[in-house]
C-alpha cells in the first residue's frame, strides 16, 4: 500500500465545496474512535461474501439496527437513476444541519452539494475501498465542518453505502468559548414585541462573566430581563436607548466612566446590530486613560521641543556668518534634545518619515539590548523582532490617516534576554510648519506584569490547580446554561459522576502525594477518552470527577461511562518505583430519562446512582432510576 493519498480543493467555498480525502492507510489516519471501530470491523469482514461483490461486507453487520448507539450519526445510501437515494439519516446529523434527507436523492443539495455528495459516493463504490473526508458546511448554520467515513458493503448483490457523518467544529460551541475567554465585558440583547406602550423592549439574552463583574450583577438576574433593570444606561452614555441603532446599523463607540466595586474605571463601549440583536462589549482602559494622561504631557513636551527646534533652525539659516556660533548653537540643541529624552521616565523615540530612528533615550535601546548609538539612524526593522514589524508598518500607515494624529495599541516585544514584555504604545504625530508629516513620537508603558496577573487570576477563577480540569464553579455555571438550552430544543442532556473507589484508603497508604498523582493519573486518561466538542469535564470535590454530555441519551452515556470504567482499571498508576491499579464506581442520570427539571436535580440523580454502585459492590455502573420505574 502506498503512502496516505490527501486531494484538496481550494476554490472559494462560496462555489464549490471545501474538502479533503484520505483513502489509503485510513487505519492509522483515522482518530475518531466510532470511525476507528467501523474501519476495523469492515476490513475484518471484507473479504466474505459471494466472490462477485468483489469481498464486499454484509449491510448487515453495519446497519443502524445493527449499532443502535451509531444510529443517529449513520447515513444509508444506494445508487439510484440521477444521485443516490438516502434509505436512512441518522437523527442527530438531521439536528446538526436543520434538515432531514430521508427518502431524499442526492440531486436535491444544492449543484455543488449535490456533485460533491455524489462524487464520493461513486468514487467509494468504484474503488470498493473506505474513504474518509472532511468537507466544509455550507448547508448547516449550525455546524462549521464536517468528517466523514465512507464503508462500501453489499445489500445482497447490490451495493450500498454506509456513511459515518460527526460535526468537527460547531458554531454554538465556538461562540461561548468566546464569550467567556473575553476579558471585555460582553453583552447580548433582542428587541422584542413592543411593550404596552408602543416602544421596543430591549431584553438581555447573554452576558459573560466579564460582564457579570463589572455592573456587579449575576446571570440569573441579568438574562431575561430589560436592559434599562440590568445596566445603568444614564452612566454609559446610551439613555436614549438602541431605536437609531436598530433603524441604521450604525455602531455607537463611546468612552464612558463607570463606577464599579474597585473604584472608578473607564470603558470604551461599542454597541452593534447583529441582525436583531445588539452586542455591547466594555473595554477597560484605566491602564491606557492613565498613560495617554502621561503620554499627552510629554509629546505636548516633544512638539514645544520640536517647535524650538525650527525657530532656532531658521535664526541659523539667517546667521550663516556666524559659522562658530552655529555649531555651538547645535551641539547646545542636540544636548538639549538627549537631556529631554532622558528626563522621561519610559522607554521614549522618535521615528522620522521614512521610519529611521532619530532619537530616542536609554531605556529605548535597553530593551533590545543595545546601546543608544546603536539604536539612532537605524531603520526600526533592523531593531525590532521580524514578527512585529509588519504591525508597526500598518501602525505607521494608520496614525498618518488618523485626523486626530494620536494612537495607541499594544504590542509584545523580547527583551535582549529572549524574554518577552508587554507594552500598551502611545503615540503622536510630528507635522512640520507646512502641516506636512514629519515623524512619530512614542512612548511604551511597560504593563507586563498587570497582563499575567489578569492572565493568571482568569486561569485560577475556571481551573482546578491539581488536576487542570475546569472547578466545580465553572461546571455549574455552564451546565446550567447547557440544561436550558436542552429543555428549550428538546434535547437530551446526561451527567457521569464518579469516584475513586476507597481513596480514603490510598491517601492512608500512598499519602496525600501519592493521592494526588493518582487523580491526576485520572484526570488525564479522562480527557484521552472524552475528545467530543461540548463535553465537559470538571473535578466536582475530593476524588469525585463529573462529565456533561450534550444530547446524549442515557444508553449513549452508560456506554461511556463503561469505557471509562474500563480504561482506569486497566491502567496502572506509577507510585515510588511501583505500579498500582485502582477502580471507580459511576453513577448516570439523563435529563428525559429520569425526569428532571434542573441541574442540581440532575447531579443530584446521579449522585444517587453513584451511591447504588458503592453500596452494591463498586467498580460497576449505574443508572439513576427511569421516569417510569420512580
Amino acid at each position: 500500500m502506498t503512502s496516505t493519498t490527501i486531494q484538496s480543493d481550494t476554490r472559494p467555498v462560496g462555489s464549490e465545496v471545501k474538502f479533503f480525502e484520505v483513502s489509503d492507510e485510513l487505519g492509522g489516519a483515522l482518530r475518531n474512535m466510532q470511525m476507528k471501530y467501523l474501519y476495523d470491523l469492515w476490513e475484518t469482514h471484507r473479504d466474505a461474501g459471494k466472490p462477485n461483490t468483489s469481498g464486499l461486507p454484509e449491510l448487515s453487520l453495519f446497519s443502524p439496527e445493527a449499532h443502535p448507539w451509531l444510529a443517529g450519526d449513520l447515513i444509508v445510501v444506494r445508487p439510484e437513476k440521477g444521485g443516490f437515494h438516502y434509505d436512512h439519516y441518522g437523527g442527530r446529523i438531521a439536528s446538526k444541519a436543520g434538515f432531514d434527507m430521508t427518502s431524499r436523492n442526492t440531486r436535491d443539495f444544492p449543484g455543488h452539494l449535490s456533485r460533491f455528495f455524489a462524487e464520493k459516493y461513486r468514487q467509494c463504490l468504484e474503488s470498493r475501498a473506505c474513504l474518509y473526508t472532511m468537507h466544509h458546511a455550507q448547508a448547516s448554520q449550525a455546524v462549521i465542518s464536517w468528517e466523514r467515513l465512507l464503508l462500501p458493503v453489499r445489500d445482497g448483490d447490490e451495493p450500498v453505502i454506509v456513511c459515518y457523518n460527526v460535526p468537527l467544529h460547531q458554531k454554538n460551541s465556538i461562540y461561548e468559548a468566546i464569550l467567556e475567554s473575553s476579558l471585555d465585558g460582553i453583552v447580548v440583547i433582542e428587541s422584542s414585541l413592543p411593550g404596552h406602550d408602543g416602544e421596543t423592549v430591549f431584553r438581555v439574552v447573554a452576558i459573560n462573566h466579564a460582564a457579570e463583574q463589572i455592573f456587579g450583577v449575576s446571570h440569573d438576574h441579568a438574562v431575561g430581563n430589560e436592559v434599562e433593570q440590568v445596566l445603568p444606561l444614564e452612566y454609559i452614555g446610551l439613555e436614549e436607548g438602541f431605536g437609531a441603532l436598530m433603524e441604521t446599523g450604525e455602531p455607537i463607540r463611546k468612552d464612558v466612566a463607570i463606577a464599579t466595586n474597585a473604584g472608578q474605571s473607564f470603558f470604551r463601549v461599542t454597541a452593534v446590530r447583529a441582525d436583531s440583536n445588539i452586542v455591547l462589549t466594555f473595554s477597560d482602559i484605566t491602564a491606557l486613560r492613565q498613560s495617554e494622561s502621561a503620554l499627552q504631557f510629554q509629546a505636548n513636551e516633544l512638539v514645544q521641543a520640536n517647535e524650538f527646534l525650527e525657530e532656532q533652525g531658521r535664526k541659523l539659516a539667517n546667521l550663516a556668518e556666524q559659522a562658530e556660533r552655529d555649531r555651538a548653537l547645535a551641539i547646545q540643541n542636540s544636548r538639549l534634545i538627549s537631556e529631554l529624552f532622558d528626563s522621561l521616565p519610559m522607554p521614549v523615540t522618535y521615528l522620522d518619515i521614512k521610519g529611521v530612528v532619530q532619537a530616542c533615550n536609554d531605556r529605548y535601546a535597553a530593551i533590545f539590548n543595545r546601546q543608544r548609538n546603536q539604536v539612532i539612524g537605524h531603520h526600526f526593522s533592523d531593531i525590532v523582532e521580524s514578527d512585529v514589524v509588519q504591525l508597526i508598518e500598518e501602525m505607521n500607515a494608520e496614525i498618518l490617516r488618523a485626523p486626530s494624529g494620536r494612537q495607541t495599541y499594544e504590542v509584545k516585544l523580547r527583551d535582549g534576554e529572549g524574554a518577552a514584555r508587554n507594552y500598551v504604545v502611545q503615540r503622536a504625530l510630528i507635522r512640520g510648519e507646512d502641516g506636512q508629516a514629519v515623524g512619530i513620537a512614542s512612548a511604551l508603558v511597560d504593563f507586563t506584569e498587570e497582563y499575567e496577573l489578569r492572565s493568571e487570576l482568569e486561569r485560577l477563577a475556571t481551573t482546578d490547580v491539581l488536576t487542570g480540569l475546569f472547578n466545580r464553579r465553572v461546571f455549574t455555571r455552564r451546565g446550567r446554561e447547557e440544561m436550558d438550552r436542552a429543555q428549550r430544543h428538546g434535547q437530551p442532556l446526561a451527567v457521569i459522576l464518579f469516584d475513586i473507589d476507597r481513596f480514603k484508603k490510598v491517601n492512608d497508604t500512598l499519602g496525600h502525594d501519592g493521592g494526588d498523582l493518582v487523580l491526576q493519573r485520572i484526570s488525564n486518561l479522562m480527557r484521552d477518552e472524552l475528545r467530543k466538542a461540548g463535553d465537559l469535564m470538571a473535578r466536582y470535590g475530593g476524588e469525585e470527577f463529573i462529565v456533561l454530555l450534550p444530547q446524549t441519551d442515557l444508553e449513549g452515556a452508560g456506554i461511556l461511562a463503561e469505557r471509562l470504567r474500563v480504561v482506569f482499571e486497566a491502567e496502572p498508576v506509577a507510585i515510588g518505583g511501583r505500579e498500582y491499579h485502582f477502580t471507580s464506581s459511576f453513577g448516570v442520570a439523563e435529563r428525559e430519562a429520569n425526569g428532571v427539571g434542573d441541574l442540581d436535580a440532575l447531579v443530584k440523580a446521579a449522585d444517587e446512582a453513584l451511591y447504588t454502585a458503592k453500596r452494591t459492590g463498586r467498580n460497576r455502573v449505574c443508572f439513576a432510576p427511569a421516569l417510569d420505574e420512580a
